[in-house]
């Protein structure tokens, strides 16, 4: 369905206007009005049209509600329907003509079922439909939301069953819960243990056992400290060595800086410095330039001398010129004119002489004619004689008219007076209140053609098995204790399997790590003592050169700087390896060891992973036969849950589908009956199977008796009217011969007042007209052509006048005046080259005052810096600027090395830092620091032996209170740990099912994804320009709808949601509905008004992409009060225009 037109012909503000949505491939119509211009109403006429006037009145606030009138062209697929709609209770849907009922059943059938709340909440949105429905969607409170949570598979009962496993866990085990089986368990084993020691007997070999495991206890304890001392030891070397190189440093920059002052200038005051010396050049050279300027333009300026006497006349000349060329082409024209005087003259004469006028001027002649009133009223009389005439010669035709109409209103003879068609009228009713069966009937068979259809689905589904539903209800299906048991066997083998797969590359790449490192130790090179004193050498010998340097005043050179700071470098990266070298054979020596170990865990890691292999092959084998032995196809454990589900929603689709069948047979029978009825009572019965053309051609019926009655008596009504209009027509011909007889009066004394004889006085009018008009312009033109004359001489003598003055030589007016305009030009041009130079010398010695204080601010600001540095000469402070820099920078870097040494020194000061590593020799630092790690080794030994040993004395201490009683104390102890294992292991199967049934949940929604939801997550993707990549369902706890951001790491809630992107969503979840209608082939118009109110400018842009991706395939109405709205929809979609407040009537 689409409507070609809507016609508001009185409804709301709107009286006739009409607005047109022309066809096209991209079916996108934008309607454009300011606030209050009628979008509401043109989205409520609509809706008026489509189902009908609501009870309440709306829209009846200029019209009355009975008068109140919406009308369309329609275009309804196979045809077309030109419609009214009226407010009433009945037939309010009427023809194009307004004067015929149309059945409803021609549009409630292209409507697919909807009633108006129905196409309100998919069809036909404003902002406020838009946010409200949309809450609802995404709170899954209506149909389309309930689609939404069925995303998956069977959501609602396996969140039945996830609560039931949380049940039972927490029946199990919770943390603080007498009552919890694992804790009432522990209860009871600790009872049984107090009882078991203090039943105990006090014997020797237990008070030996117990001392012995104390003395081991205090052993522990005491190899633990002295662990801790030598760790605390060997990170006191270490920092030593880490702050050797940086104290170096600091004190070979505290070196370089003695004997030198403080820097005499800060970044600050160079930067000023900077800018000064900048100004001050610019400055001065901006002098120099002006100077030279003001010296060229002065001498252009004095020897120009402007005409001042000729420019004061200006004006005059530049007249005098104007009207020169006015009087050039008034002289050409004068011999013309004088001719044309001659030859009117000549024609005034013969037209006097015809009215029998003797020969005289014009102005001798006009006095002689009648006066004007005379004339007016001669011709007033002759008007009306015309209209006389024409009012009897449309009375004459009008009398035949109707005597003719007369004649044809003959009775007809085939009138006949209508049937009875109160059975009719009943049989339909009876036929209406069984609602619309052809719907019915055609829902049920797509219903029943659904079911069949899904049917077929859940047994395509069940693949690789197949059959019917009866081999299918035979399967011998294994019990849950078995799939549990066979699902359980084969993940704890994958488990193994993944663990002992993970050991073994672990294994391998430890081994190739150590190997890699062994390698690169064996690798290095060894510093030796002497260049190591070589280095140290060259180092102090170029950091005193340097402040040798500046203490004698010398500048900053960074390339003298830079050959000390890699000097430098290189020392401390020598005494670095030299350092690091002393570790490197105690480190190959433990590298050997732990590779030795790598090697043996990768074997054993081989060998139990073979063992699983061989264990999860058997067992494998064993399910494979039990299965095959059932008749189910080849599927692991897992797998063979998942079909047997899917075998149970085959079953239940085998059921529905034979329902369906049974509804559609029953809904046909009622059909056929109803139609039974209709052909007993109807003239001419249709032909077609749909209850619609039956009910179609009874109204027929209906409307041809009715119809026969109205026409009999209108043609009765029609034969009176014209039979009175005969007597008006022939009273009014009298009248006119009346009203003729009185006028020929009034002309007879008009023509006598005139002094014109009657009968000729009509022919005598235009040839008066014609003298007169023609006396006046004689007279005009022989005024003209004296002023023409008069004003010649007058320009000529001007212009002789203005030549004297000037000194123009004599010669003609046309020469004298064009001497004038070039001295004059000549003069002008002078004046303007004497301003033009006036204003650049103005401009030049107003830029000089300028540059001048320019100078003087920049040399004020100088003059600090210079009176500091002690010389007024630039170079001089740029030299002291630059030394000041250098000793900035040596001053910074002292700075950040007292910063590291305060990170690496752990607390302590600098002052301490060097204490220490004065009080530190480094071949001695290496050599401690060796004997602390093997100390450090022996004692992690010693504890690790004491460690063992002291398990080894608590096992024998339990030993020795089991062989000294207690047994029944003993036995109870067991059971509860039993108990408690039982429990633990009941608690954990829970945890891991809770567990397992989630990420199946989640993996199954996301291979078999509802289309309603991938569709509108496909859509909200576009519609925030790509923000967020779809939406998803969360089961924890209650379902919630979430939209997944870009990256697919975040989800977002509705409710944390913008303004603007909740409004994105909900818009989404609409049209990915309206895509779902569309695969229905149920096609309506989409209205939308002011949908974007809260997008930006980007995602408004997306949105009219989206809808003009729709109108692709339904006609989309977009109604909007923003003016740039509707210039986008113009430019991306090609889109039409129709501006409410332009609405043609």
């Amino acid at each position: 369905m689409r409507l070609n037109t809507l016609d508001l012909i009185r409804y709301g503000r709107f009286e006739n206007r009409r607005l047109s949505f022309p066809k096209a491939s991209r079916d996108f119509h934008v309607i454009l009005g300011r606030n209050e211009a009628g979008k509401s109403t043109t989205l409520s006429a609509i809706g008026d049209l489509l189902f009908g006037f609501p009870h309440h009145k709306t829209q009846d606030w200029r019209f009355e509600a009975g008068l109140l009138r919406v009308g369309s062209d329609i275009d309804l697929g196979t045809q077309r329907l030109a419609c009214i709609r009226r407010r009433g209770r009945s037939g309010t849907l009427r023809d194009g003509r307004d004067d015929g009922i149309v059945d409803e059943t021609l549009l409630t059938s292209s409507l697919d079922g909807l009633d108006r709340t129905g196409f309100e909440r998919l069809w036909s949105l404003d902002h406020q439909r838009l946010r409200q429905g949309g809450a609802q969607i995404a709170a899954f409170r209506d149909d389309l939301g309930q689609q939404l949570l069925s995303a998956g598979f069977g959501l609602a009962g396996i969140r039945t069953v996830l609560d039931e496993l949380e049940t039972e866990a927490a029946t199990l085990w919770k943390s603080r819960s007498r009552n919890a089986l694992v804790n009432a368990a522990r209860a009871r084993w600790s009872e049984a243990e107090k009882s078991l020691r203090d039943d105990a007997v006090s014997t020797r070999l237990w008070k030996e056992a117990q001392a012995q495991r104390d003395t081991l206890a205090a052993r522990q304890a005491a190899l633990q400290r002295d662990i801790d001392r030598i760790t605390r030891s060997l990170a006191k070397l270490t920092r030593i060595q880490a702050v050797a190189r940086p104290l170096r440093e600091l004190a070979e920059l505290e070196t370089s800086l003695a004997g030198i002052d403080a820097p005499l200038f800060d970044a600050a005051d160079e930067e000023a410095f900077e800018r000064g010396i900048h100004a001050l050049t610019s400055a001065r050279h901006d002098i120099v330039r002006c100077r030279q300027a003001i010296d060229g333009l002065q001498p252009q300026y004095d020897a120009l001398r402007p005409n001042a006497l000729l420019l004061d006349d200006a004006a005059a000349i530049t007249g005098l010129r104007d009207d020169s060329i006015a009087q050039r082409s008034e002289r050409a024209c004068l011999p013309a004119r004088e001719r044309q005087l001659l030859e009117d003259d000549a024609r005034l004469t013969v037209l006097a002489q015809a009215l029998g006028q003797a020969a005289a001027d014009a102005t001798s002649l006009l006095a002689r004619l009648p006066d004007r009133q005379a004339i007016g009223q001669l011709q007033a009389l002759l008007a009306e004689r015309r209209t006389l005439e024409g009012r009897e010669e449309q009375g004459i035709a009008q009398l035949k008219m109707q005597q003719q109409r007369l004649a044809e209103l003959a009775p007809d003879d085939e009138t006949t007076t209508p049937r009875d068609i109160r059975p009719l009228r009943e049989t339909v009713d009876a036929v209406a209140r069984l609602g619309d069966l052809d719907e019915q009937l055609h829902a049920a068979r797509k219903h029943a053609t659904s079911a069949r259809r899904r049917r077929d689905d859940a047994f395509a589904r069940l693949r690789p098995w197949s059959g019917d539903d009866v081999a299918l209800r035979c399967l011998i299906v294994p019990d849950a204790a078995q799939l549990t048991d066979a699902q359980q066997t084969a993940r704890r083998h994958a488990a193994q399997r993944e663990e002992s797969q993970r050991q073994q590359r672990a294994a391998r790449h430890d081994v190739e790590r150590l190997a890699y490192e062994r390698d690169n130790l064996r690798s290095r090179a060894v510093v030796s003592a002497e260049q190591i004193a070589e280095a140290r050498v060259r180092r102090d010998r170029s950091a005193e050169a340097l402040r040798q340097y500046w203490t004698e005043g010398g500048l900053f050179d960074e390339t003298r700087w830079s050959s000390v700071i890699t000097i430098m470098a290189e020392a401390d990266a020598l005494a670095d390896r030299r350092f690091d070298a002393a570790s490197h054979a105690a480190r190959l020596a433990q590298i050997e060891r732990d590779m030795a170990a790598g090697n043996l865990a990768e074997k054993q890691a081989t060998e139990t992973l073979a063992a699983i292999e061989t264990a999860a092959a058997d067992a494998e084998a064993a399910w494979q036969r039990m299965v095959q032995r059932g008749g189910l196809p080849p599927l692991s454990p897992d797998e063979l849950q998942a079909w047997l589900a899917r075998r149970d929603a085959a079953l239940a689709e085998t059921v529905a589908a034979e329902d369906s069948d049974t509804a559609e047979q029953a809904l046909h029978a009622k059909r056929n009956s109803a139609m039974a009825s209709l052909r007993a009572v109807l003239r001419h019965a249709p032909t077609g199977d749909q209850l619609a053309d039956w009910l179609a051609r009874a109204g027929v019926e209906r409307g041809e008796d009715d119809a026969c009655q109205a026409r009999v008596q209108r043609q009765q009504q029609s034969i009176e009217d014209q039979r009175n209009a005969l007597r008006r027509a022939e009273a009014n011909r009298s009248e006119i011969a009346v009203a003729r007889t009185a006028w020929e009066g009034r002309w007879a004394d008009a023509a006598r007042r005139a002094g014109l004889p009657p009968e000729t006085a009509a022919d005598m009018l235009t040839r008066i007209d014609e003298v007169r008009h023609l006396a006046f312009d004689v007279r005009k033109s022989r005024d003209a052509i004296a002023l023409t004359k008069r004003s010649a001489e007058a320009h000529d003598a001007a212009i002789a006048g203005l030549a004297e003055r000037h000194g123009v030589p004599e010669d003609t007016t046309s020469a004298r005046l064009d001497a004038l305009l070039r001295l004059l030009t000549e003069a002008q041009e002078a004046a303007r080259q004497a301003e033009s130079l006036k204003q650049r010398l103005d401009d030049q010695h107003r830029n000089l005052r300028d540059h001048r204080a320019a100078e003087h601010e920049a040399t004020s600001a100088l003059q600090p810096l210079a009176e500091r540095a002690g010389t007024q000469e630039p170079s001089a402070l740029r030299e002291a600027i630059v030394r000041a820099r250098g000793i900035r920078a040596l001053l910074a870097r002292r700075v950040d090395k007292e910063a590291q040494l305060l990170e690496l020194g752990e607390g302590l000061s600098i002052a301490q830092l060097r204490a220490e590593a004065e009080q530190a020799d480094p071949d001695a630092l290496r050599a401690d620091k060796g004997h602390l790690s093997e100390e450090l080794a022996r004692l992690q030994r010693e504890k690790d032996d004491a460690t063992a040993r002291f398990g080894e004395a608590t096992e024998s201490l339990r030993q020795l209170e089991t062989r000294t009683g207690a047994h029944e104390a003993a036995a109870d102890a067991q059971a509860a740990l039993a108990e408690i294992n039982t429990h633990a292991e009941d608690y954990v199967r829970s945890r891991l099912q809770v567990a397992i049934l989630r990420r199946i949940v989640a993996r199954q929604r996301l291979a078999t994804r509802n289309p309603l939801l991938q569709r509108a997550g496909e859509l909200f993707s576009r519609l925030t320009c790509g923000r967020y990549r779809g939406l998803s369902v969360l089961d924890d706890g209650a379902p919630e709808l979430v939209g997944i951001c870009a990256d697919g790491t975040e989800m977002v809630r509705v409710d944390a949601m913008s303004e603007g992107t909740a409004d994105q969503l909900f818009l989404a979840l609409r049209l990915a509905a309206l895509d779902g209608a569309l695969a229905r082939n149920v096609a309506l118009p989409f209205v939308a008004d002011d949908l974007f109110i809260t997008f930006d400018e980007a995602r408004a842009e997306a949105g009219l992409t989206v809808l003009g991706d729709m109108a692709e395939r339904t006609q989309v109405l977009f109604l909007t009060h923003h003016a740039h709205i509707a210039a986008l929809a113009k430019d991306l979609l090609d889109a039409p225009v129709v501006e409410l407040d332009t609405v043609p009537v």
